[in-house]
């Protein structure tokens, strides 16, 4: 490859980040100025057309909400993305999080244990992403931490009973927010 076949790739993959960042910024922002949890997305093209952006950018930018767990993408029997709010578990998560709070509650997973996050993610046809995003509501009450320095590197760790917070029961069937 010539010297310059190889800077205009360069340029080529900064505008498509570029391009990515622009859409999910625009589509964040449509979403929480026009949509409430609960609310239905129209299709990515509609949102497309709507936001001025590539259909390919809004997908990807879907794609990437739907791991942040802002909106739930491929929902059996809801066409469009179903926005989410902030407590609300993602429907994917809810057998992982009815999951790892039992085991936890069980004993199962011993405090100050790493999270098999990796296992989990396999045993659940999640990605690590979405483990993690399946595991806010179990941080929020203090079934899990986050620790830069745990025993066994970065990553999630099972805390001690006393710190749970008084949630110890499975989330509610059909993943509704509290």
């Amino acid at each position: 490859m010539s010297a310059s076949t190889l800077k205009s790739a360069h340029f080529v993959g900064d505008d498509a980040s570029a391009r990515l960042a622009s859409a999910l910024a625009a589509l964040r922002r449509h979403i929480q100025d026009s949509y409430s949890p609960g609310d239905r997305l129209p299709g990515d093209t509609e949102l497309a057309v709507t936001l001025r952006q590539t259909a390919l950018d809004v997908r990807t930018a879907l794609r990437t909400l739907d791991t942040e767990g802002v909106v739930a993408t491929r929902t059996p029997g809801i066409a469009g993305a179903l926005v989410l709010a902030p407590d609300q578990l993602h429907p994917h998560d809810l057998l992982l999080d009815q999951t790892i709070r039992k085991r936890i509650i069980s004993g199962y997973y011993r405090a100050d244990a790493a999270l098999p996050v990796g296992v989990l993610a396999w045993a659940h046809g999640l990605s690590s992403k979405e483990v993690m995003r399946g595991c806010r509501r179990l941080l929020d009450q203090h079934f899990l931490r986050h620790d830069e320095d745990g025993a066994f590197g970065p990553g999630l760790y099972i805390n001690r009973p006393t710190a749970w917070g008084h949630a110890t029961t499975a989330p509610e069937q059909d993943g509704q927010h509290r």
